[in-house]
């Protein structure tokens, strides 16, 4: 097994977190596609944003206000040769983490002659804004698996690094651990983002059908009769009966409440309650509960959650559930520069005592894992 030198990566990844941007600039950001519709966390941190710019939205007209421009996260989105005029001394912030279209993206605002501009990645930007926040996770991380993947991943979003594929667990998120797929028998599993039930089936199968219970949480409408095809083909292979195996038309958050709903319109095949833009098409208002109401008289062993960015949301409405039952948490961390250090620090503010790790199950950018449980309630710990 390949070893890591944690120091030598700490002291990497402190160098790469070391570069300053100039807090008296204005920002704008460069692209108002998906890698943006979930990045309100980080526009968060950041503050005014001047401004989108982007070529494919501009390009489908006006609407929605901002001087003729479409709007996206209330600001104006605009062409590149007119950020020429309207980002002159800005620093422009590149929200894709896809490498190679980053790196296009990267080189078009090296060529675009913006005066004065200083230009990097968003995940850049709210990294080294946080670095100190981020070391800490870092630290507190309990191997030295997850200290080198987390880093590798930093690093990678940055584009200071490549993909350390001997990190990657391919196949295995959200059970890459023991705790997490050995003594099910009397679980009962939450799965936030149930999507078509893929992480469902894969947990089944992981305890040979030998659970207590599972609530899955799915908002989307398309993708919840999807969800109900599928569970209703695992009952009858698996004999389970109805009350095991519980199914509810919803999304998780802070509280329980209606809110807008925007799918993917690339694909279809995932949303967000994020907010979007104004002219939004693919948009409708549906239910969330949290798990603290949820739960209130049921207790849970086990929460995974993978919703597009609402991961911490869910954390604040399931603080009572995480205090009283200590359930093992598997958690989405990739889908904002934000949530790759708040996610962690929550948890472990909610209880000290739980054991944090961070794995990788793609080869790239994508299904990074961080994984939290409490010795005191964990049989294979």
């Amino acid at each position: 097994m390949k070893t890591y030198d944690i120091n030598a990566i700490r002291e990497q990844l402190v160098q790469a977190l070391s570069r300053k941007f100039d807090n008296g600039r204005k920002v704008s950001v460069y692209g108002a596609g998906w890698a943006s519709a979930l990045a309100g966390p980080c526009f968060e941190e950041i503050g005014e944003i001047a401004c989108f710019i982007d070529e494919t939205l501009t390009l489908g007209g006006g609407g929605g206000g901002g001087g003729g421009h479409p709007l996206f996260h209330s600001r104006p989105v605009i062409t590149l040769s007119e950020a020429k005029e309207k980002c002159k001394s800005h620093v422009i912030l590149v929200s894709c983490v896809a490498q190679r279209s980053r790196r296009i993206m990267l080189e078009k605002l090296q060529n675009s002659q913006i005066e004065d501009m200083q230009f990097g990645t968003l995940d850049e930007y709210i990294f080294c804004k946080n670095a100190d926040k981020i070391l800490v996770v870092y630290d507190m991380l309990e191997d030295d698996i997850s200290k080198a993947t987390y880093a590798n991943m930093l690093l990678v979003r940055m584009g200071k690094a490549q993909m350390d594929t001997e990190l990657v667990k391919k196949g295995k998120a959200y059970f890459a651990l023991p705790p997490f797929h050995q003594n099910l028998i009397m679980d009962v599993f939450v799965d936030c983002g149930a999507y078509v039930g893929d992480t469902l089936e894969k947990y089944i199968n992981n305890g040979e059908g030998g659970f207590h219970k599972i609530f899955a949480f799915e908002p989307d409408c398309d993708l919840f009769r999807a969800l109900q095809v599928r569970t209703e083909r695992l009952r009858k292979e698996w004999n389970l009966s109805e009350d095991r195996l519980v199914l509810v038309n919803a999304g998780v958050g802070e509280a329980n409440c209606e809110l807008s709903f925007h799918k993917d319109a690339a694909t279809g095949l995932t949303g967000t309650f994020q907010n979007l833009a104004s002219n939004e098409s693919s948009e409708n208002n549906l239910q969330v509960v949290s798990l603290d109401s949820y739960f209130s008289k049921q207790s849970v062993s086990f929460i995974k959650a993978d919703i597009e960015g609402y991961e911490y949301p869910m954390l604040l409405g399931a603080e009572k559930v995480i205090k009283r039952d200590k359930p093992r948490i598997a958690l989405s961390i990739y889908h904002n520069a934000v949530d790759m250090f708040r996610l962690a620090l929550k948890i472990k503010e909610m209880n000290g005592n739980y054991k944090l790790a961070v794995r990788q199950h793609q080869y790239v950018p994508q299904d990074t894992v961080l994984y939290a449980y409490d010795e005191s309630n964990c049989a294979m710990c």
